[in-house]
């Protein structure tokens, strides 16, 4: 017993138990007769509850994950959602330094508070949760047989925002740090921004009618007959409810279908639950623990009221359930997600897609890893792939406006510098968003659905950001080889001569993986096209795959004769390179490189094919009297063949350390440049690849640009000089014969 008492409380490693842990607190909350999700109705709109997001990501916590940290915030008595590491405040640190020595290197204003420091108040706990992933592959990327793979877990300790800081370090009037008597800095400890939802909930009539739709489309046979009582009678499978009239208030109506609705769910044509519990006995607690738990999933999804039946018989069942064994919570949240989903299912697609809470991340979030992974032979739609979706949908002008500005490539992007938004301060004409809160102005930006002409940007102080939209789409090609042409390593491919680009594209790069294109291209080919099949080759972001039977592999491009011999790549290699390329130059360095390397391997496709007239968010010259026209000509040249001069040079991702590539790559287009404009707007070129060459931000050097267009201006000059003296010397030697 003693020995069963100790593995209570401690796990195997002697770490604290994260289930006990978990079903204590709920236990603890249930037994003064709490559930949080029984607060008061909002007034206004219909969301009661607020569902747990990791405050770095954005993301909601699901599960169980989600449905403790509502029980923290409810304990807290607070509405604030937002959860984070320690880890997370640190990169916000991290991300603020690194902006603060930008902007004084810029010369430019700093925000005091981007000068204070984000942490956790002393004496603060934290709370675990449980991250779970599926691991298929081995280190190299090869895909596990089925018997071997396996789910992996780690937990994080989280803090609720209310227990994180930003410390202002105090300065006297002559900028030095004022002390204590310790000798310690002074500081003064500042709570988090309030926050604040990035869009409204749904309103009471929106929910109602989402949940009367769920009702119908579900086919459930609902009799409002009863005068004083709810249930599901699982022999008649029918729901019994009294009239709509005799509920408080309808949405008090609907919380109590769903309810009903998820006992439901349990038939034995459906999800097969044990419904044969009499009230009282085991089972029945069971099952209504779990049609709660799902009623309050429905809550956070929907925006309902919760239901609000539950007597004190109901939670002492419940508690001496979750007493006798520490993982009933768990196994009841699990089931009741999966009601939950079953429910909303139902749901009818003019519903989805609809505005969710969101709020802003800290930091911006770093791309995963790219992994390649298999194809699916189970049909998916656009909706089961999430961004993956074009950026020309018509699909994105439904998205609420602030997803529209921040997700696609469709919009003109300008900072605000010299003042804020305000009425007269910025042209009406056009004018899709603002967002006060970009860090990139000094008082945000604003988003246009056409460029301004310059004179009127120029007029209004507004600085066009040219690198906004590039990062924003993914533009792709898809190659099929030619009749005839096999990929074998004894003869290997060329790229223009075995191949024909038959399909391009641009998609949303939000969330997009290799695995999730290759799904799309071959279970819903574009109009006129095949779907994509083993052979055909996939280029993304300067990288190119050949699509197999059992996913995709990278490949090598070696230049040959105006051409590009294909050979297959070590995945693994490509791996350790990549490690290795954002350890040399740090994480943040790496993302900026990146960011750069996109931008202009997309600019460069849209140009070759001649889209970048059509396609909106690329800056052009318009009626600038200034260098700005030639600034704009200049960017556009330098991507125009930016796309093969990285082919060329084997540039890519993996490169950002190599020098002599990425200057032989930039002096290319700056002896193309420093000749087309005879020697003529030398700062121009220079400041072109200054701002747009993915190697001038790691190498460091403010006069990156400026020695290359030296270099070339000087070449220029001794060619220009020798085939000067070589006419001379044709005139003198014509001169002689006469």
């Amino acid at each position: 017993m003693a020995e069963k008492q100790r593995r209570s409380k401690n796990s195997a490693d002697g770490k604290p138990d994260f289930y006990e842990k978990t079903t204590a607190k709920i236990i603890e909350l249930m037994e003064s007769g709490q559930l949080p999700w029984q607060k008061p109705w909002d007034a206004s709109v219909g969301a009661s509850l607020v569902t747990p997001i990791n405050g770095s990501t954005t993301r909601p916590y699901n599960r169980t994950n989600g449905l403790f940290l509502s029980f923290v915030m409810y304990q807290k008595e607070s509405s604030d959602p937002r959860f984070f590491s320690s880890g997370a405040l640190a990169a916000q640190n991290k991300f603020f330094r690194a902006r603060v020595t930008e902007l004084t290197d810029a010369g430019k204003e700093i925000h005091p508070e981007m000068r204070w420091i984000y942490g956790i108040k002393k004496g603060a706990h934290s709370f675990p949760v449980k991250s779970v992933w599926k691991v298929d592959r081995d280190k190299q990327g090869n895909l596990l047989p089925e018997d071997e793979q396996y789910w992996a877990k780690k937990y994080v300790p989280v803090f609720h925002a209310s227990d994180c800081t930003r410390r202002e370090f105090l300065y006297d009037k002559e900028g030095k740090p004022l002390l204590d008597e310790d000798g310690k800095q002074k500081y003064t400890d500042h709570p988090l921004k309030a926050y604040t939802p990035k869009s409204k909930g749904y309103t009471h009539e929106e929910t109602y009618e989402m949940a009367e739709a769920i009702l119908r489309a579900s086919g459930a046979k609902i009799i409002n007959g009863q005068v004083d009582r709810s249930a599901y009678s699982p022999q008649h499978d029918r729901i019994m409810l009294p009239p709509k009239e005799a509920f408080p208030s309808l949405g008090d109506y609907y919380a109590t279908a769903l309810h009903e609705l998820a006992h439901w769910t349990g038939h034995p044509s459906r999800l097969k639950r044990d419904l044969t519990g009499n009230k009282g006995t085991e089972a029945y607690a069971k099952e209504e623990l779990r049609a709660e738990l799902a009623s309050a999933f429905l809550s956070m999804e929907l925006g309902l009221p919760a239901h609000n039946e539950n007597t004190a018989a109901y939670l002492q069942s419940w508690v001496k359930s979750l007493k006798d064994d520490k993982m009933e919570i768990f196994k009841a949240s699990n089931d009741a997600k999966d009601i939950a989903d079953y429910v909303m299912s139902f749901l009818p697609e003019r519903f989805r897609g609809k505005d969710v809470e969101e709020e802003t991340a800290l930091v911006p979030v770093q791309a995963d890893v790219t992994v390649i992974e298999p194809l699916s032979k189970t049909p998916q739609t656009i909706s089961d792939l999430g961004d993956f979706i074009r950026t020309d949908d018509p699909r994105i002008l439904q998205l609420p406006e602030e997803a529209q500005a921040k997700g696609t490539s469709r919009f003109y992007k300008y900072y605000l510098d010299h003042r804020p938004y305000d009425i007269g301060t910025v042209p009406k004409e056009g004018l899709f968003f603002v967002d006060s809160e970009d860090k990139g102005g000094n008082f945000g930006a604003a988003y246009y659905e056409k460029q301004l002409p310059a004179s009127v940007a120029a007029s209004y102080e507004l600085r066009p950001d040219v690198h906004y939209f590039a990062n924003k789409a993914l533009h792709i090609t898809v190659y099929h080889p030619k009749k005839g042409v096999h990929f074998h390593l004894d003869n290997p491919p060329r790229l223009f001569r075995d191949y024909d680009a038959v399909y391009q594209g641009n998609y949303l790069r939000n969330g997009v993986r290799p695995h999730r294109i290759l799904e799309e291209l071959h279970n819903h080919p574009p109009e006129g096209q095949r779907p994509i099949q083993s052979g055909d080759l996939i280029e993304m972001d300067g990288c190119l795959c050949a699509v197999k039977d059992v996913g995709c592999q990278l490949l090598e491009l070696h230049p040959y004769q105006g051409d590009f011999i294909l050979t297959n790549s070590d995945l693994q290699k490509g791996q350790q390179m990549l490690t290795a390329a954002k350890n040399a130059v740090g994480e943040e360095k790496y993302k900026i490189y990146r960011e750069k390397l996109h931008e202009q391997l997309y600019r460069s496709q849209q140009i070759r094919q001649e889209f970048e007239q059509q396609q909106n968010g690329v800056f052009v010259a318009t009626d600038e009297k200034d260098n700005g026209g030639i600034r704009f000509q200049l960017a556009g040249d330098y991507a125009e063949d930016f796309h093969l001069r990285t082919y060329q040079f084997g540039l890519s991702g993996f490169t950002p350390t190599d020098q002599k590539g990425w200057h032989d790559a930039d002096y290319i287009f700056a002896a193309k440049a420093v000749e087309a404009h005879q020697g003529n707007n030398l700062c121009e070129i220079a400041d072109t690849i200054q701002q747009n060459s993915p190697y001038a931000v790691i190498s460091g050097d403010r006069n990156y640009g400026r020695a290359i267009v030296k270099e070339a201006l000087k070449e220029r000059t001794q060619r220009l000089e020798k085939e000067a003296a070589q006419d001379a010397t044709d005139e003198r030697a014509v001169a002689n014969t006469r």
